[in-house]
């Protein structure tokens, strides 16, 4: 039960601070959403979804973006998007998170263990 409301209290803020609903935050809140590996992650998958040109084909999906134009640059859409980083440092951020994260759970359980190591 513990560790449900530690996975909450966590990873919640984690996910809402990624970008995928929102993209402006308050000020006080903002610099943590550096914190999150799924904010990598979401910019990273931008980068690769949003890897060439998007043709404007008269469904207004990308709004006044296509007005005149029969393309959206990828650098409107990142623009638009708030998709932070080049795909390389997007995925050199969640190895370094990822490294990170076990090195401190590896430490944690070697100072609980103390002396009852082997």
């Amino acid at each position: 039960q513990n560790r449900v409301a530690v996975f909450n209290i966590i990873f919640t803020p984690m996910i809402l601070l990624a970008g995928f609903w929102l993209n402006k935050y308050p000020s006080f809140i903002d610099w943590l959403k550096y914190l999150s590996p799924y904010k990598y992650a979401f910019d990273a998958s931008r980068k690769i979804m949003f890897d060439r040109d998007i043709p404007c084909d008269g469904s207004s999906a990308l709004g006044k973006l296509c007005d005149g134009v029969n393309f959206v640059s990828t650098d409107e859409l990142f623009q638009i998007n708030n998709a932070q980083g080049t795909l390389l440092f997007n995925v050199g951020m969640l190895i370094l998170m990822i490294l990170a994260f076990r090195c401190a759970a590896y430490t944690i359980l070697w100072m609980a263990m103390g002396d009852r190591c082997i």
